[in-house]
């Protein structure tokens, strides 16, 4: 049986799957407005509004939530206020799902690139660049490595740490679009 416990109507849809964390409920829109309802009553706590629509989902550690826009901008906001601690443009739209791992954030892009990114600063770590396609699937790290699909049909493992690719396989039957399965 399910209850519905709150509903709230907006302008924009919703692609990415919300995140609940602190009491909340974070989800982006397309529509380019990324909210933090409140978890027991669905009152809006905040919005902060980019330029592009917003389809993958966030990540939070820290009292910091990291989402991206189809506009090519990775954001981190407070968790508290929605008031913005860094932004960084890495170029084509991302629409793929944020990780964070450690002191570190993680994200595939429509430009071929994979990103590491300080959470802290927003500070580029490393880029794989070479990517057939584009990639949307979310990040799985397992210890040192991080493992990824993307559209070019391959699959791929990662060093975490300095971003050297370590292997791929091809597929020629699919293309990845979700994440990995742990």
């Amino acid at each position: 049986l399910v209850v519905r416990v709150w509903e709230r109507h907006l302008n924009g849809s919703f692609y990415a799957t919300p995140v609940e964390m602190y009491g909340r409920i974070y989800v982006g829109d397309d529509n380019g407005t990324f909210y933090a309802f409140d978890q027991t009553n669905g009152r809006i706590l905040w919005r902060y509004k980019t330029t592009a629509r917003i389809v993958g989902s966030a990540a939070m550690k820290d009292g910091r939530c990291v989402f991206a826009s189809a506009n090519g901008t990775l954001y981190c906001v407070s968790v508290e206020n929605g008031k913005l601690l860094w932004r960084q443009k890495l170029g084509k739209p991302i629409t793929g799902s944020i990780t964070i791992d450690g002191q570190n954030v993680y994200v595939g892009s429509s430009d071929s690139c994979f990103y590491a990114i300080k959470l802290m600063t927003g500070a580029p770590i490393w880029t794989y660049k070479g990517f057939g396609n584009y990639c949307i699937a979310k990040p799985h790290i397992y210890k040192n490595r991080i493992y990824i699909g993307a559209y070019d049909g391959n699959f791929y493992a990662f060093d975490k740490r300095k971003g050297n690719l370590l292997w791929q396989w091809r597929n020629d039957s699919t293309d990845y679009r979700e994440s990995v399965a742990a």
